[in-house]
């Protein structure tokens, strides 16, 4: 434990020695009252804001003019008046968004995943990535993650790089970590990987929830034992009936992670489960209402500011998340406000006879059917496809109580049942969602 520390520490130092200090200053953080945090916070992002609208052509019509006499109290009334940011702005106005090299420092590209459309390129700079790290490592350690410690991935895309090289093992080797893809999963690998797994002996391991089920359910069918102190899981909406099986089946606690790295949000659960802690050092998320204001304890649109990243500004960008903010204590006694839902990607819906049905409702619709897996894909206007995979006890009746469920709710059009587990389609590097939305109808539910 302590040699993997060193190394981990020490290949840090080399190679992003901001990063640990970084991680060190965010441990001091947590000493803090939250109204100490979210001063800081506030001042970051009025210097933020007055150099956008200084530098930055594409906000200098957007942001009221900013002093630095400006009490930090009064910003978030500036801040409402701001226009809400989309991936159509950045696409369309890149030439007035992005800032050359030598105005914004070193860089690195990034995309957001393609579900929605083409997958959105965008710039990170190098302080922020690092921040990003740090940020994690911080958020790890809230399920009990110490630097060094072992640590398996199993994710596809964003987690797992593609390049599996000699570099990439040094890389490994130094962060102890190993990865697995949910790229083509199967038995055989499955099997594979749990042998790997029962070998190395992690004792974390982190993946999108959707990959980290379906690896449960193979270890249970065949009767494996394998535990580990603690399972993080991200990338995608983690639903209640997911989390009780993967506890059940690793014997250890599931702590949620929400993130997204064009916006610089990240949150990260702790051992009390009643939300995600809400990291004010990297963005400023912000829940608003239809107007764009700010709201507590009610759900809406999820935007960020992620006002360490000059190189791609991103002031008031609609995530496309949907969630609640409370100024609620957690009981961990943390310093850092909560994130208390998250109710799923806004595209994440069906709109059929004027009406919209989010995957939440769903999911609650669902539970009450023995099927391992299913996924919503509206192909129509008025048409949509329900893809199961069936458990033992399924029934066909079962069609009928879902069919008068949605109808009873939203009118009737054109629901059909596929038992094809090759129709199942996944998106963003492998995730599952509960439900695609093929027809564009869309766009008018997320702006």
């Amino acid at each position: 434990m302590v040699i993997s520390k060193i190394l981990f520490i020490f290949a840090h130092l080399v190679a992003k020695p901001r990063v640990m200090w970084m991680y060190y200053r965010l441990l001091f953080e947590e000493r803090k009252s939250m109204p100490e945090l979210l001063i800081k916070q506030r001042i970051a992002i009025k210097r933020y804001l007055i150099f956008c609208k200084k530098e930055v052509p594409f906000f200098a019509p957007k942001i009221p003019k900013l002093t630095d006499a400006l009490e930090v109290g009064a910003l978030q009334t500036v801040i409402n008046d701001i226009p809400l940011m989309t991936k159509d702005d950045i696409s369309r106005c890149r030439a007035k968004l992005e800032l050359p090299e030598a105005k914004v420092g070193a860089f690195k590209v990034g995309k957001t995943g393609g579900s929605t459309g083409d997958p959105l390129k965008y710039r990170v700079s190098k302080k922020c990535n690092d921040a990003a790290f740090a940020i994690l490592y911080r958020g790890l350690g809230r399920g009990g993650y110490k630097l060094g410690d072992k640590l398996a991935v199993m994710a596809g895309g964003s987690l797992v790089t593609k390049r599996n090289g000699f570099k990439s093992k040094v890389v490994s080797f130094f962060m102890n970590t190993k990865k697995y893809s949910s790229y083509g999963v199967s038995d055989d690998l499955f099997q594979e990987y749990y042998q790997d797994l029962v070998s190395w002996k992690p004792k974390f391991i982190r993946g999108y929830a959707s990959s980290l089920f379906e690896f449960a359910k193979f270890i249970e069918k065949n009767k494996y034992d394998l535990s580990f102190v603690s399972v993080f899981t991200t990338a995608e909406m983690l639903f209640e009936h997911q989390r009780a099986y993967i506890e059940k089946v690793f014997s250890a606690k599931v702590y949620n992670g929400y993130g997204l790295n064009d916006g610089g949000v990240t949150a990260f659960e702790c051992k009390y489960g009643g939300g995600f802690h809400i990291d004010l050092e990297r963005s400023f998320l912000e829940v608003v209402d239809e107007s764009g204001r700010l709201i507590f304890d009610k759900v809406g649109r999820i935007v960020a500011t992620s006002f360490l990243n000059k190189a791609t500004p991103f002031v008031r960008y609609v995530t496309g998340d949907l969630g609640e903010i409370t100024n609620r204590k957690c009981k961990c006694g943390s310093p850092y406000p909560l994130l208390i839902s998250l109710a799923g990607r806004t595209t994440d819906v069906l709109r059929l006879n004027g009406r919209m049905v989010g995957s939440p409702v769903l999911t609650v619709l669902m539970g009450n059917i023995d099927v391992a897996r299913y996924q919503f894909i509206q192909v129509e206007e008025n048409k949509v496809l329900l893809v199961m995979e069936k458990n033992d006890a399924f029934d066909v009746v079962d069609e009928g109580f879902i069919r008068n469920s949605l109808f009873s709710n939203v009118g009737e059009f054109d629901l059909v049942f596929v038992y094809d587990e090759a129709l199942f389609e996944v998106v963003d590097g492998g995730k599952h969602k509960v439900v695609i939305n093929k027809t564009g109808l869309m766009q008018g539910a997320r702006n």
